[in-house]
């Protein structure tokens, strides 16, 4: 069911965030291909692995610190048992704000390129633009 819910929003045109834009790429290019011309290298980077990362990041990451990490380096079982509530919550938040950072830094640096495009270049080449003005 979240699955029918995820390729609906994608698909749709209301979605205008570079996220679903960029799925929404990837699945007309899929939807035109066919599935007898999809490439297996191609639907693996393309789908399988941007699905599976987050999950194995979320998932299995704090699971390795908590029961293996943890308790080898000499934590007691009661704090590790204690530290299994926080530890998915703590992974959820660092994922959720990396992605959000990523998107921010993407805004800022796509601002950047535009400004220093209004203001200091002319076709390819940089010119200064108040000695251009005064000859």
């Amino acid at each position: 069911m979240l699955t029918l819910i995820w390729l609906v929003l994608a698909q749709s045109d209301r979605m205008r965030l570079p996220y679903w834009v960029y799925w929404r790429a990837r699945l007309r290019h899929l939807r035109s291909v066919g599935l007898r011309g999809v490439h297996v290298r191609w639907t693996f980077d393309q789908f399988v692995v941007p699905i599976t990362l987050p999950l194995i990041c979320l998932l299995l990451i704090p699971y390795i610190a908590i029961c293996i990490v943890l308790p080898s380096s000499g934590v007691s079982d009661d704090m590790v048992a204690s530290m299994f509530q926080y530890v998915y919550l703590f992974g959820a938040s660092c994922f959720v704000g990396m992605r959000i950072g990523k998107q921010f830094y993407g805004v800022v640096i796509s601002l950047h390129n535009s400004i220093r495009d209004d203001q200091y270049l002319v076709g390819q080449d940089l010119v200064n633009w108040e000695t251009s003005q005064v000859q």
